[in-house]
Order: C-alpha cells, then sequence, then structure tokens
C-alpha cells in the first residue's frame, strides 16, 4: 500500500472517531432546524399575551 492509500485511511479513520458529519447530514439537520423555528413561532404567536403587570 502506497503512502496515498495509508493518507486516505488515516483520514477517513480520524473522520470517525471525530464523528465528523457530512455535508448531506448537516444540510438535513438545518432544514430541521427551519422547520422547527417556523413550528414553534407560528405556536407563539397564537399564545395567549400575557398582561402587563403593573409596578407600584
Amino acid at each position: 500500500m502506497g503512502s496515498k492509500g495509508i493518507l486516505c485511511i488515516t483520514i477517513f479513520s480520524y473522520n470517525l472517531l471525530t464523528e465528523a458529519e457530512s455535508p448531506v447530514s448537516e444540510k438535513l439537520e438545518r432544514s430541521n432546524n427551519v422547520e422547527y423555528n417556523k413550528t414553534l413561532k407560528y405556536e407563539t404567536d397564537l399564545s395567549p399575551k400575557a398582561a402587563p403587570s403593573e409596578s407600584t
């Protein structure tokens, strides 16, 4: 096995050990966060507003 093969195996092993994510999984996670944030905003808009407290 040449030095290129060893380098590829080393990089691949390092990625597995550090749990590096692929760009595809990061993109999916980002789109899920956007959907969650839209839902959260929608629910927040529908929730009743708290009465302003008066300080004496």
